[in-house]
C-alpha cells in the first residue's frame, strides 16, 4: 500500500508539472509601436511573442517589416537593427518578476524623413505569479541609453507600469526617466526608473508594461547617428525574517519538495 502510495504521489506531480509547464507558456508578450509620445498616436507595427520573448521583424529575410511600417508612417529615417522584449515569467528558479525592452536604432536623414520625431515603444505581458503576493513587493525600473553622434536634442525615456487582476484593477507607475543625447561620439546615459510599493493586498496574476520613447537625429557634421536601449522593470519582495523559511521553502523546486517528503515517509515507516 506504501509503494501505491508513492506510486500515485508521483503521477499527481507528474500531472502537476505538466500543467504548470502549460500555465507557463500560457501568457504572450506583446510589442507595439506608436507615432508620437505615449499610446495615443497611430500604431506603427504590432508583433507578439510567447512567454518569454517578442522579437520584431527587422530583416530582409523576414519582411523588414518593421522599418517598411516607419517607411509608410513618413518615418524612413529611421531603422532598427534589432527591437524586441524579454521576461523571465515562468522560469525555473524565478522569484521576481521581470521584463525588459531593448533595441537598436539608427538614423540617416538621407533615408527619408522623421529624424527627431517622437515613437514610443510598448512591451507588455500578463500572467505574473511572483512574487507569490506577499505585502511589501517593490515595483523598480532602470533604463539605459548608449548614444552614438547624437544631437543633444535626442532622447529616450522610459517608464512602467504594474497592474494586478482585480476589477477594477490596482496599478502603480513609475515615472519617466529622460535620457538625453551628448554630441558628437559615444555616451552612454544610465539612470534609475525609481521605485514604488505596490498594493498590500493585491489579486494574483499581474501584468508588467515598459514604455520607452524615443527621439533621435544625429549631430551637426555627422550623416548618421545610433542609439542602444534597455529599460527593465523588476518586481521584488522584502520579507520580514519570519518569513523566510516559507520562502525558502516555494523557491525550492517542485520536485525537491517532493521527494523530500517521500523520504521523510519512508523514514517513519
Amino acid at each position: 500500500m506504501k509503494k501505491h502510495r508513492g506510486l500515485f504521489l508521483a503521477l499527481g506531480l507528474a500531472a502537476m508539472i505538466g500543467l504548470m509547464a502549460r500555465e507557463s507558456h500560457a501568457e504572450t508578450m506583446s510589442l507595439t509601436v506608436y507615432q508620437g509620445v505615449g499610446t495615443g498616436g497611430a500604431i506603427i507595427y504590432t508583433q507578439a511573442g510567447d512567454a518569454n520573448s517578442v522579437t520584431a521583424s527587422t530583416t530582409v529575410a523576414t519582411g523588414n517589416q518593421l522599418n517598411n511600417a516607419l517607411i509608410a508612417h513618413s518615418l524612413g529615417a529611421y531603422n532598427f537593427g534589432s527591437l524586441g522584449g524579454t521576461s523571465n515569467l515562468g522560469l525555473v528558479g524565478a522569484i521576481n518578476g521581470q521584463l525588459a525592452i531593448a533595441g537598436t536604432l539608427t538614423v540617416n536623414p538621407a533615408n527619408g524623413p522623421g529624424s527627431g520625431s517622437p515613437i514610443t515603444v510598448v512591451v507588455t505581458e500578463d500572467g505574473f505569479g511572483i512574487p507569490p503576493n506577499l505585502h511589501g513587493d517593490t515595483f523598480s525600473g532602470g533604463s539605459q541609453s548608449n548614444y552614438t553622434d547624437a544631437s543633444t536634442n535626442s532622447f529616450t525615456t522610459g517608464t512602467g507600469i504594474w497592474s494586478d487582476s482585480a476589477s477594477p484593477p490596482n496599478s502603480a507607475t513609475l515615472s519617466g526617466v529622460t535620457l538625453l543625447g551628448g554630441g558628437p561620439g559615444q555616451v552612454l546615459r544610465q539612470g534609475p526608473g525609481g521605485s514604488t510599493i505596490v498594493p498590500g493586498s493585491y489579486t494574483l496574476p499581474y501584468s508588467l508594461t515598459a514604455i520607452t520613447t524615443i527621439s533621435l537625429s544625429p549631430t551637426a557634421g555627422a550623416g548618421t547617428a545610433q542609439l542602444s536601449i534597455n529599460n527593465n522593470l523588476l518586481v521584488t519582495n522584502t520579507i520580514p525574517e519570519p518569513a523566510s523559511i516559507v520562502m525558502m521553502l516555494t523557491g525550492m523546486p517542485l520536485p525537491l519538495v517532493v521527494l523530500g517528503l517521500l523520504r521523510r515517509r519512508r523514514a517513519a515507516a
